[in-house]
């Protein structure tokens, strides 16, 4: 409805108009991967005093985030991979729940108020189809 402007100033001679902004819009989608990483899996809490040791720790929490959109494109619905790392941690690893081993197999007891039920129910069928083994 309204018409949207954006600005972008570069000293960049050599390149036209389209290219410019084709470089912007991928910085920007890496600069979001970042800060994701910042702030869900704190990337930027490197407290080891040498450099080998905070590589290390680094190349952790980039395989923790690589599993975890691995685990957004395999077990979540189109309209929740937007969400961040926050917001999923909040709504779906925070459960108020309880698993009771019987004699024949597990059962997990979800708690009657959670509100994002639903979404965790139909993640919880997606990932059923891995060979996991619960000994």
């Amino acid at each position: 409805m309204f018409p949207q402007f954006q600005l972008i100033i570069t000293n960049n001679l050599e390149s036209d108009s389209e290219e410019i902004f084709e470089f912007y819009n991928q910085r920007a989608v890496c600069e979001n991967y970042i800060e994701e990483g910042k702030n869900g899996f704190n990337w930027d809490h490197l407290s080891h005093s040498k450099f080998i040791q905070n590589k290390v720790r680094f190349q952790v929490f980039f395989l923790a985030m690589t599993i975890f959109k691995l685990f957004q494109l395999h077990s979540m619905d189109k309209k929740d991979i937007k969400k961040s790392i926050q917001t999923i941690r909040l709504n779906i690893f925070k459960v108020a729940g309880k698993l009771v081993k019987g004699a024949r197999k597990f059962k997990f007891k979800l708690a009657s108020c959670f509100n994002y039920q639903e979404i965790f129910l139909n993640i919880f069928q997606k990932t059923q189809i891995f060979p996991w083994k619960f000994e």
